[in-house]
């Protein structure tokens, strides 16, 4: 988006310290004011909309049906999703219920692995948060008059805390979102209660205020049965690793994948839980490497043009205008930076 305002007039950023769940506290705010977002016809275009899930619910079709035999082995083929704020697994969930034959439905995390941590025991609870090339964003529609369109960005950068735990691998900008309380398990909770509203907001203004929550252990039946009803499992994956990922994709398939897709591949090396038994398996794929032509250049240890060569479909008129657009982002001045001291909502 930085690169997009850099060419379009009607883009605004703006900038804040801190993470994406620092960010989602105005966010949560803005859409809860009904009046200030309906005079501004205020929208986004992530997963806080539940329309952005049910298109990924869409997506889940159409990969798994097109995968050949996909409903003759175990009811249908493992996915891998990469994850963080958990929209894309949401939407996996409802694909499920809708009849799309899944085998195995697993969420793969970085460092950042609140929701490894929920599905493998149950708890919600906030953890340090580790430094993203890539960090989460929301994006906010605003409507203004007839033929004219607003689109504003925001960005979340991870606060720098010197004392803080160094990356596990030199090209550690591949790390995944920078998500700690994804906020899509709000709704992974209200599937897996059967729609006890009153219960999920409460655990949720718990996990807000940075308190743990023990899920399995208040409602041990209902946990259980969201992990068997959709086949929910979980892995990790290293800095380290997804670095090699990223690598051994390209050089055994000629295939450059984005860091976050490489999060799922990475699954794929080291397969556990029903992944082992799928006789086929469909990763997420989430970007084009032509929005990380800096964590390219430092994964395969090229300057910034060579970089480009490793990109695909280069000379595709949208890819090309990308990498276009990237030498000149640096010079764009952010409408508005937040520090961290400030009323972000004021």
């Amino acid at each position: 988006m930085v690169s997009a305002a850099a060419t379009a007039s009607n883009v605004h950023l703006v900038a804040v310290d801190g993470t994406s769940d620092d960010l989602d506290v105005p966010m949560e705010a803005i859409f809860r004011d009904r009046t200030f977002k309906e005079r501004h016809r205020l929208g986004s275009v992530n997963s806080v909309n539940i329309v952005r899930v049910l298109c990924h619910a869409v997506n889940f079709f159409y990969a798994v049906l097109n995968v050949p035999g996909s409903g003759r082995f175990g009811g249908g083929c493992g996915v891998v999703v990469p994850t963080g704020a958990a929209g894309h697994l949401v939407g996996g969930m409802i694909a499920a219920s809708m009849g799309c034959p899944m085998f195995a439905l697993c969420a793969a995390v970085n460092r950042n692995d609140a929701m490894h941590r929920f599905l493998s025991t149950g708890v919600i609870r906030s953890a340090e948060t580790f430094k993203t090339v890539a960090p989460a964003m929301v994006r906010l529609s605003l409507s203004s008059p007839p033929g004219f369109a607003v689109s504003v960005s925001l960005f979340a950068h991870v606060h720098r805390d010197p004392n803080a735990p160094k990356p596990d691998h030199p090209a550690a900008s591949v790390v995944l979102q920078d998500i700690q309380v994804p906020y899509n398990i709000e709704r992974m909770l209200y599937f897996a209660t059967g729609g006890d509203t009153a219960a999920v907001a409460r655990w949720m203004e718990l996990a807000k205020a940075g308190k743990e929550v023990r899920f399995a252990d208040e409602r041990p039946e209902a946990f259980q049965k969201m992990l068997d009803r959709w086949n929910l499992e979980s892995v990790t994956a290293s800095d380290a690793e997804v670095v090699a990922t990223m690598r051994g994709t390209y050089e055994r398939c000629g295939y450059l994948a984005d860091p976050h897709t490489s999060v799922g591949l990475s699954a794929l090396v080291n397969p556990s839980g029903r992944l082992t038994s799928a006789a086929q398996v469909v990763v997420m794929g989430c970007a084009h490497p032509c929005k990380f032509s800096g964590v390219v250049s430092r994964v395969f240890g090229v300057d910034a043009d060579a970089a480009v060569g490793y990109v695909p479909d280069a000379g595709h008129r949208h890819v090309s205008a990308t990498l276009g657009l990237l030498g000149r982002s640096a010079d764009y001045p952010l409408t508005t930076t937040l520090a961290r001291e400030e009323d972000w909502e004021a």
